[in-house]
């Protein structure tokens, strides 16, 4: 699953900084931080991501910059 997901934001050009995971006996929690990337490359990873077959939500998502 964690492939998958990571596999998706590389396909959209976004560069995953760290994975915070989480899981139960049916589903995994993951918090993604992310490099620094446009908008438009976040939106469609978003998009990819709540499309794709292993990802059960996106629950949500919190943009942030200039840390």
């Amino acid at each position: 699953m964690l492939a998958a997901v990571a596999g998706v934001f590389n396909e959209q050009g976004v560069s995953v900084e760290t994975v915070l995971q989480s899981s139960s006996a049916s589903a995994a929690t993951l918090v993604i931080v992310t490099h620094l990337a446009p908008e438009s490359a976040l939106a469609g990873t978003v998009e990819a991501l709540r499309s794709n077959d292993v990802v059960r939500d996106v629950t949500s998502v919190l943009r942030v910059e200039g840390l």
